[in-house]
């Protein structure tokens, strides 16, 4: 599956309950249908954003959670681009 990235762009919303700050950037994935579908992605700091491109998810972004449901987290690698025919 594909992740888009079009900017580094990020939302911060802040907890009215405990106060913290929580930044989101926005992506969208490519899994083939008419139209990539939005997501956002939790980011820890808004100066680490995704630059523009297209990303896949890390091999240990797939996990079981603590309820034993699959889980998948937005941890992104830059989509390697197939080696050019000489």
């Amino acid at each position: 599956m594909k992740v888009l990235i079009k900017s580094t762009a990020c939302k911060e919303v802040t907890s009215k309950k405990s106060g913290v700050k929580y930044f989101f950037q926005t992506a969208a994935l490519d899994n083939g249908h008419d139209f990539p579908q939005p997501f956002e992605v939790l980011l820890d700091d808004p100066k680490k954003a995704y630059a523009p491109g297209e990303y896949q998810f890390a091999a240990d972004a797939v996990y079981v959670d603590r309820g034993g449901k699959l889980s998948i987290s937005a941890r992104l690698v830059p989509l390697a681009k197939p080696a050019r025919a000489a």
